[in-house]
């Protein structure tokens, strides 16, 4: 199902307006993913890192 967002407004003396559409793929079952992933480093004084750490359930390393 797609989901519109309207804009409009004014800048400086111009006015402007716009649309944007989200189009939403639904499988059934509907199920509902929340992903995430958190990394953190430890830099040192010399500008390297130290350590550092994921977290979470959609880290990926290249």
């Amino acid at each position: 199902m797609p989901q519109t967002t309207y804009q409009t407004g004014i800048i400086g003396d111009k006015s402007y307006s716009g649309t944007s559409t989200t189009y939403v793929t639904e499988i059934e079952p509907i199920r509902k993913y929340n992903l995430s992933c958190r990394t953190s480093y430890i830099i040192n004084s010399s500008r390297k890192v130290e350590s550092w750490q994921h977290k979470g359930n959609d880290c990926v390393s290249n």
